[in-house]
């Protein structure tokens, strides 16, 4: 798995402290009488076709070479926009999953260069990473 993330989730501490329980209050079970039964609703698949996204994550590249850091600043003036990825835009060339491009416009991740190792979403700030599965990837295997 890769990180990125483009809406940052913040945790409020007191919302996780409301549901604590003490532990000398027992539950009380809740009955209602003519409830519907609800079934769970299946979980949607890693990566969804939509609107917001027009590239895919699997494929038949196979070109897994490491490219040296740091992301080129230039790169938007040197690459194309191949796609987006739940609206985040994908700056070329893609050939997934050997070769997943630049991906973001103000934060960006260079998924050609990126190890995996979690260090961005430590160092973030503000939250903006996250993991992303990339089926096939080595980074993913690990």
């Amino acid at each position: 798995m890769t990180p990125l993330k483009k809406n940052p989730i913040t945790r409020d501490s007191s919302s996780v402290a409301q549901n604590v329980k003490s532990p000398n209050t027992s539950p009380q079970p809740q009955v209602q009488a003519n409830s519907p039964s609800v079934a769970p609703s299946p979980k949607p698949p890693a990566a969804i076709k939509d609107a917001n996204t027009t590239i895919s994550l699997v494929g038949t590249g196979n070109s897994y070479s490491k490219i040296e850091g740091p992301i080129d600043p230039e790169f938007k003036s040197k690459r194309q926009i191949t796609g987006t990825y739940q609206g985040i835009k994908v700056w070329g060339p893609v050939d997934p999953p050997g070769q997943l491009g630049i991906w973001g416009t103000e934060v960006t991740v260079d998924f050609d260069i990126c190890v995996a190792d979690g260090a961005c979403i430590e160092a973030c700030p503000v939250n903006v990473f996250e993991w992303l599965d990339t089926p096939g990837h080595p980074a993913s295997e690990k």
